[in-house]
């Protein structure tokens, strides 16, 4: 998580003897604290008895600080808000919104309200406040909901914001009247759940225990962004469909956030009939323009009506489709066959990507797709034609795409046979010799023949086939270039 110096002040604040001298205007981040200087990080340095986090926003001067326990104590400022967001998701993907206000009582140091789309209660961290202090407060408190005047003069505040932050976080500050005519000043913070023009409820920081800065402000925006996208993900009478903005611009290798990618994929694995299965890519390209519109139309009622747990979205001539079912395979032969026998078979030329499960990569498995067509027939899978890729394509992040499926996924989430892979590939780089590859890796023939059929049970590699022998050489090769 990238931070800013308010948000490295707010840390420090309550436990050290600090100066800030700090643009309060800024959106600039930095990424992490250096002892040299060094663009997009916190310079710390030595001055007598003190320590200097200088960046371009500004400084932190934090009193009578050894060097080493400065530097020390930056970084794990980064590393507290790095586990609180994840915190966070935890917290939300649970729906354990009192854990929720907890955390975000923590970072703020200030009173946490949050509330659902209805204005109803979900948690309040009064931050050891008095709740008979916060006027506004008092009745949500004692009855669960927000329909008292004292609420209602911050939400008439809220309606008029002094500052607008980004498109869903505001700054209000408003004037009112306690129980015994006292006049109260209420101010703070406020974020909208609010995605794809769906309120999903608000979260309240008031400005109580310490004044709330542009740090409080880029802190609320990041939390905003994941509980809008978390609160839509876990909403089931929201849309279903995967957002086309969104793919267009992974196609076009266009920068997507995390949070956005998790909802799209959380869209596609919700109704699943098999929530283990993997995505897939099919691209459709049509050769004549003629009867484009009516096959485009055909595709869609087929696959919206007899595939449930199937998504299919079009991108400028072609039609892709993103599956989520185990036999992806074989999905394809029955909807191409079926093409054929309707008489477009002239029509359409189909590729097949390798499956995967990260959407960030979706530009990879296009281009796959596109170059599975190349083959000629109707249709065409990828698989078939990898080693030939991965020899053409200069690109090492297409390259690991590409990798044989089951190979790269062993190599990423299995450290430890990543030496049974090595000892594949020099046991097929030796012509399938046991003892040649044992005497290249100093190891006994017999551990040469654990491993190698051991990966031969685990996965169904044939290793007579050259082509499988090719494509699983090349594919540990690039793999341990990631290394």
């Amino acid at each position: 998580m990238k931070l800013n110096l308010w948000l490295i002040a707010n840390r420090l604040i309550n436990n050290y003897d600090i100066e800030c001298r700090i643009s309060a205007g800024t959106e600039r981040t930095i990424s992490g604290p250096l002892s040299v200087k060094s663009t997009g990080t916190v310079y710390v340095r030595h001055e007598g008895p003190d320590i200097i986090c200088l960046a371009d926003q500004g400084e932190i001067i934090i009193h009578d600080v050894e060097e080493k326990e400065g530097l020390l104590l930056i970084q794990s400022i980064f590393n507290w808000y790095d586990t609180w967001l994840d915190n966070i998701e935890i917290a939300l993907r649970n729906a354990d919104f009192r854990k929720f206000v907890h955390l975000c009582a923590q970072a703020f140091s200030n009173p946490v309200l949050v509330q659902d789309s209805n204005s109803l209660l979900l948690g309040i961290d009064c931050r050891g406040l008095p709740i008979r202090t916060i006027p506004e407060w008092k009745y949500i408190y004692e009855e669960g909901q927000s329909s008292l005047p004292y609420y209602l003069a911050m939400a008439d505040a809220l309606s008029d914001p002094v500052r607008r932050y980004g498109e869903d976080v505001y700054r209000f500050n408003t004037q009112a009247n306690d129980e015994e005519g006292r006049t109260y000043r209420t101010s703070g913070l406020l974020a909208r759940f609010r995605f794809l023009a769906h309120d999903y409820g608000r979260i309240t920081i008031l400005e109580k225990k310490r004044l709330l800065n542009s740090g409080d402000v880029a802190l609320l925006t990041v939390l905003a962004e994941k509980a809008s996208l978390l609160f839509a993900a876990m909403d089931r009478g929201g849309d279903s469909k995967v957002n086309q903005r969104v793919m267009n611009d992974l196609l076009e290798n266009k920068e997507v956030s995390r949070e956005q990618l998790d909802y799209q994929h959380s869209l596609i694995a919700r109704s699943a009939a098999d929530k283990t299965a993997q995505l897939c890519l099919f691209l459709f390209r049509y050769d004549t323009a003629g009867e484009k519109t009516a096959l485009i139309g055909l595709l869609s009622t087929i696959l919206n009506q007899q595939y449930p747990t199937l998504y299919s979205w079009t991108y400028q001539e072609d039609l892709l489709c993103l599956v989520h079912v185990p036999e992806y395979s074989i999905l394809a032969e029955q909807m191409v066959s079926y093409f054929r026998q309707l008489g477009y078979a002239d029509l359409l030329r189909a590729g097949v990507s390798l499956p995967f499960s990260d959407l960030g990569n979706l530009a990879c498995y296009y281009q796959q797709a596109v170059y599975a067509i190349g083959g000629g027939r109707d249709l065409n899978f990828f698989y078939d034609r990898a080693d030939r890729y991965l020899l053409e394509n200069v690109d090492l992040k297409h390259k690991i795409a590409a990798c044989e499926p089951l190979c790269r996924q062993i190599w990423m989430e299995q450290p430890d046979k990543r030496e049974f892979l090595l000892t594949l590939a020099a046991y097929l780089s030796e012509e399938r010799s046991t003892a040649l590859a044992a005497e290249r890796l100093y190891i006994h023939r017999n551990t040469v023949n654990y491993r190698v059929r051991y990966l031969k049970e685990e996965t169904g590699w044939d290793y007579e086939k050259p082509s499988q022998r090719d494509y699983l050489r090349l594919s540990i090769y690039y793999l341990e270039q990631m290394v």
